[in-house]
Parts: C-alpha cells; structure tokens; sequence
C-alpha cells in the first residue's frame, strides 16, 4: 500500500489551479544531470510503500505492536490531516485568532509532520544506530560484569548471555529495516502516551508569537518542510528549544513564523482562543526564508507557478556547475 509520508491536504495547497504541483527532482544531481520543471499530482508525490505499515515481523521484535492495526499509524494521521484542510482556510481569510483547541491541532499536525517524515527517520534513527546500539549493549555488558558469581552454574549462565548478546547485536547491526523498524515503534510509542512529544513541542509553541508572513506567490515548499534556525543562524531539521526561529510554509502566500525572542502577550492556558498575528513578508525575508528551505530536501521541491520553479532550478543547476 502506497503511503504518503507529507501529507496530501499540505501539498494541496501549493497545488496550481489544475491541481497539480511543478516539482523539481533533485535526486538528478547524483547523476549529474540537470533539475527541471515537472508537473505531478499530489497523489505521485512524497509517498511510498508500506512507509507505516506495522508488519508481523514488527511486532516479534517490539511487544507494545502486538495486537495493533498494521494501519494504526495510518489512521492516527487522519484525524488531524483531515481538519488541516479547514485551520488553513481560516489562515487563508486572516482570521485573527483560533479556537485553542484547534490552534493546538495545528501545531501538533506541523510538528507530526516533520517527525514522520523520512528525513527525521534517516538522521536521527538510521545514522545514529551503530551510536544507539552500541550504548546500549554496553550497558547491558557492564551490568553483567558487576555481577560477583561464585556458582560455577551461574558464571556458565552469564557466559552464555554474554555470547547471546552478542549475536543479538550483530543480528541488530545488520538488520537493513532497523531505521524503519526502530521509527515505527517510537512513532507508535509516542501515540499511545497521554502526552507526547508532538504535544510537548506543540504546547510549548503556543507560548510564542504566531505571524503568518504573506508574499505574493513567492514561498516554495519541499518533501520536509520546515526549518528552525539556531542561535547561531545554522538551518536545524527540529530545533524549539533555547533560542530558536522556525518558519513553515504554509501555501504559496503564507509563511508561519514562530521565534522564541517573541512570547504571546495575549497567551494563557486557560485562553479559549490563540491569536495570530499577521504581516506583508519583505522580500529579502520570503528570499532568505526559501534559501534556508534547500538545506533538508530528501528529494522534491514544489511550486505554484512556473516563473518561481524556472528561477530556482536556474540557480540548482549554476549551484551545481550544470
């Protein structure tokens, strides 16, 4: 079953007035070759098989999968992916605020979307697993050798955990699903906890400023949209804690901005509503906003219009000395 990992109420929006996306493949970099305007639909794009299928096999591996759905993920992402569609066109008419709980699905959507997506499974799962691993079977080896046994039986028996152990590692080691495997349990942990990490971060970001920039036509998206920039200006795929500046497209008019530098005056918890603040985007913010938007790219940039997508594959392709 094919999956879209961004989902397709987002991409809607960035769609043309033919319902189609002019997308730029820049995967043709690795073969040299040329970017280049394409025209795709929603449902050709940021998908892929059985992405959050929950296998058997899983579920041999990570007890707490047992007994669930292979779509329990799915499904988890549709009850916020289809109220996205009717937050955004309250956005789009400049409504000055929104009902909290609706406020509080929309930032749980936007930061759910960049810890599903494939960028967030590659960097900070698959590359870091010889790390984890390594860590924790260590751990587990120090906790043994601690052990003072005196029973010939009992020194027999940790031998041989030892000697489990180790193969228990090495089958983890080259285990070529491990980044998928490890991403679904800890996407599926986080569902099922009272208050996760999408709600923590989402919490947190009620506390700030929400400005909505607008352009005329000119933001761009990608497969992995969303960046924060750090303290010391450096583009991060996740970053909302200390000081932070996180920009999200949200259609080809509207950016929302949220910095840590700007705390909401108007905000309360026990508020009924949150209040959004809006504002014409300079050029050089929409400029440098796109810019910082080429820094996690797994695959696809998309557009509206073609004289934006002409102008950033001319500028790939003299990046690239093509």
């Amino acid at each position: 079953m094919k999956q879209h990992f961004l989902p397709q109420s987002y991409l809607r929006e960035f769609c043309n007035a033919e319902s189609k996306l002019f997308t730029l493949d820049i995967d043709l970099l690795k073969f040299k070759r040329k970017v280049f305007p394409e025209l795709k639909t929603t449902a050709e794009v940021c998908r892929s098989k059985d992405f959050y299928t929950i296998k058997g096999d899983f579920k041999t591996q990570f007890q707490h999968l047992n007994g669930l759905d292979p779509l329990f993920l799915e499904k988890k992402f549709q009850e916020y992916e289809r109220e996205y569609p009717k937050i955004i066109a309250k956005i789009k008419s400049r409504q000055p605020d929104l009902p909290l709980q609706e406020a509080e699905l929309f930032m749980y959507a936007i930061i759910d979307i960049k810890i599903r997506n494939p960028y967030f499974r590659e960097t900070a799962v698959e590359s870091k697993k010889e790390t984890v691993i390594d860590t924790l079977f260590d751990s587990y080896r120090t906790e043994l050798a601690k052990l003072e046994l005196t029973d010939p039986r009992q020194i027999i028996r940790k031998d041989v955990m030892l000697e489990e152990m180790d193969k228990m590692k090495e089958k983890i080691m080259t285990d070529e699903d491990f980044g998928r495997k490890t991403h679904l349990s800890s996407l599926v942990s986080r569902q099922m906890e009272t208050k996760n990490v999408q709600h923590k971060i989402s919490q947190h970001l009620l506390q700030f400023e929400w400005r909505v920039l607008y352009s005329h036509n000119d933001f761009f998206t990608t497969d992995n949209p969303g960046v924060s920039i750090d303290p010391t200006n450096r583009p991060q795929n996740t970053k909302f804690t200390d000081e932070f500046f996180f920009f999200m497209p949200l259609t080809p008019h509207l950016c929302l901005v949220i910095s840590s530098k700007t705390p909401d005056k108007a905000y309360r918890v026990d508020a009924a509503n949150k209040q959004i603040y809006y504002a014409d985007a300079p050029k050089q913010m929409i400029h440098k906003i796109n810019e910082l938007h080429g820094f996690h790219v797994t695959k696809y940039i998309f557009s509206n219009n073609q004289r934006l997508i002409d102008i950033i594959a001319q500028k790939i392709n003299l990046t690239a000395g093509l």
